[in-house]
């Protein structure tokens, strides 16, 4: 599947219900790290794309609720997470 030349374009996927994946940007190592550290304090499996893409992936959760979970743990390692991890759509 190709993505026509859109840069960051994503094919479409379809994910059967409870299956929450959440993608971000990331501005430098420091989203790095705090992805990583979210990832080992929540115990959900995260993703680093050498371009700063960042994808949280877990198959018990609806995505809304790893939403809700990730940030959650993002806010408590750094109230600043923000400035270092953008969420997209």
């Amino acid at each position: 599947m190709t993505n026509r030349g859109f840069k960051g374009a994503r094919p479409f996927i379809s994910l059967p219900a409870g299956m929450g994946m959440i993608f971000f940007s990331s501005t430098g190592p420091r989203g790095e790290d705090l992805a990583e550290e979210a990832g080992r304090v929540t115990d959900i499996p995260v993703g680093i794309d050498p371009e700063g893409g960042i994808t949280f992936d877990a198959d018990p959760y609806e995505e809304a609720e790893l939403q809700g979970i990730v940030f959650d743990a993002l806010g408590n390692i750094d109230s600043d997470w923000r400035e270092h991890l953008t969420p997209e759509d």
